[in-house]
């Protein structure tokens, strides 16, 4: 179920690509965060989540849900200029980041093999990034710009879990950006003919299909056991680039993302 899971994510990924360069990146998250509120929204909706969102944790939770929407924007963008499987690599940084911001902000204790992990981590993210040589790009920054702010939401998400529901963390994430996004269009709406708006509703159901594919796989088994299968993105992520783009990863890419699954795996080990 995972690994359908995170197939769903990296279809989603291919389609706000294509998105993206058609009709630029504010219509793509647009379109992704209006269909994901038509299919997610009512999936886990009660009446006592309006009581959540305004309640002691409003604040933080709002920044939980912007988060993700920073990150969005920039991963988008990031997908018009650099390979599919190169950005997923990037931004999968973030379960490692969490261990260093899970200790600064949490008080959680780390040992040095999550330590380790943390610096193979950033190794890796040097190899796919290779800054200082002519594979450098300045875009690559956007989507380490991104895994940085998942990592921010991972370790808030932690801190609001004894406090108010998954759920309500959900549907207030998928409103947020389908409010910020609708503030932004009338500056950047651009006309969708029937197979745009058919692109950015498969976006959207990609990302939905996969969101409750992924809650339920954790709710099936222990974290320890499912969390390691989420790293499968980066082998879609790939595929699906060379398979719709005709992107080829270098060696070096491929070395570096292996890497970062390494220190991403390592940091579940210890968690055990």
């Amino acid at each position: 179920m995972i690994l359908a899971a995170v197939s769903f994510f990296a279809v989603g990924d291919a389609f706000s690509k294509v998105v993206a360069e058609r009709s630029g990146p504010v219509m793509a998250l647009w379109g992704r965060a209006l269909f994901f509120v038509v299919f997610v929204v009512p999936y886990f909706w009660s009446r006592r989540l309006p009581e959540t969102f305004l309640g002691p944790n409003a604040r933080l939770l709002a920044v939980r849900s912007l988060l993700p929407l920073v990150s969005g924007m920039t991963v988008i963008i990031a997908f018009m200029y650099l390979p599919l499987g190169q950005v997923t690599a990037i931004i999968y940084i973030s379960p490692v980041i969490s261990v260093a911001l899970a200790r600064i902000f949490l008080g959680e204790p780390v040992d040095l093999y999550r330590w380790l992990a943390v610096v193979i981590g950033f190794v890796g993210v040097l190899l796919v990034t290779q800054p200082g040589t002519d594979a450098f790009d300045w875009v690559m920054l956007l989507p380490l710009l991104g895994g940085v702010g998942l990592s921010f939401n991972h370790v808030i998400t932690r801190h609001l879990s004894t406090r108010i529901p998954l759920s309500a963390a959900i549907v207030h994430m998928a409103i947020t950006g389908l409010v910020v996004c609708t503030i932004l269009l009338p500056v950047y709406w651009r006309p969708l003919d029937a197979q745009g708006w058919l692109l950015v509703a498969a976006t959207g159901l990609a990302q939905a299909v996969g969101q409750v594919l992924f809650l339920a796989a954790f709710a099936r088994a222990p974290a320890s056991r499912v969390a390691p299968f989420t790293y499968a993105q980066l082998v879609v992520a790939a595929i699906c680039g060379f398979v719709a783009f005709g992107e080829v990863l270098s060696s070096i890419t491929v070395a570096g993302a292996g890497l970062i699954t390494a220190a991403g795996l390592l940091t579940l080990a210890r968690r055990r």
